[in-house]
C-alpha cells in the first residue's frame, strides 16, 4: 500500500457497476473479496454484520483508498 492509504472492503452500492460506484473514483480496485457474515437491508441499503462463525459469505471487492477518499466514503456512509 502507498503511504496514507487504507484497504476497504465494499459490498453494496459502491461496488463496480453499482449505483454509487462513481464514489470510488480515484481509488484502486485490488480484487474480489468475501467475508463471513450476514447482509441485511436497511432503508433500501445493504448493511453487513461480520460473523466468523457464519455459514454465509458476503461477496464484495477490496479497494485501496487514500485517507481523503476514506474520509469521503465515511461521510457518505454516515449521511
Amino acid at each position: 500500500m502507498s503511504g496514507g492509504s487504507e484497504l476497504v472492503f465494499i459490498y453494496g452500492t459502491l461496488r463496480t457497476q453499482a449505483g454509487n460506484a462513481f464514489r470510488m473514483e480515484g481509488a484502486r480496485r485490488i480484487s474480489e473479496g468475501r467475508v463471513r457474515g450476514q447482509l441485511y437491508r436497511l432503508d433500501g441499503y445493504p448493511a453487513m454484520v461480520p460473523d466468523e462463525e457464519a455459514d454465509r459469505w458476503v461477496v464484495g471487492e477490496v479497494w485501496e483508498v487514500s485517507a481523503t477518499k476514506f474520509a469521503e466514503l465515511d461521510a457518505y456512509e454516515n449521511e
